[in-house]
């Protein structure tokens, strides 16, 4: 943890009670602003290079953002995930979902959460 800088974090889970979506939000603190772009980019990277049928944009609701979705249904269900960061913190959202078109649902909640940084 030192050789990135990590400093701490937290993570929360909202599970659907009668199906099989679910959101994740996990918050990582660094010592620098640097540190946590770095983090930033290996999580994209990290996602892009785990299925080979990924996509990713901007997310408009927060600057500097990366949206990324995976078109292959993984047990019936994809991940949609945001990630950006804010001064020297990350915050990564994870939405699972039945709906490829998910994304657009997790936008409130990652416009929120990162306001809440």
């Amino acid at each position: 943890a030192s050789a990135t800088g990590y400093v701490g974090g937290y993570s929360d889970t909202w599970d659907q009670i009668s199906g099989n979506d679910y959101v994740e939000a996990i918050v990582f603190q660094f010592q620098t602003t640097a540190q946590a772009k770095t983090i930033m980019s290996a999580l994209v990277d990290a996602d892009k290079a785990s299925e080979a049928n990924v996509s990713s944009t901007g997310f408009g609701a927060i600057p500097g953002a990366v949206a990324v979705n995976f078109n292959t249904a993984s047990d019936g269900t994809y991940d949609h995930d945001i990630v950006a960061t804010k001064g020297n913190r990350v915050l990564a959202m994870t939405y699972v979902s039945s709906d490829i078109n998910a994304v657009n649902r997790i936008g409130a909640l990652a416009a929120q959460q990162y306001r809440a940084l």
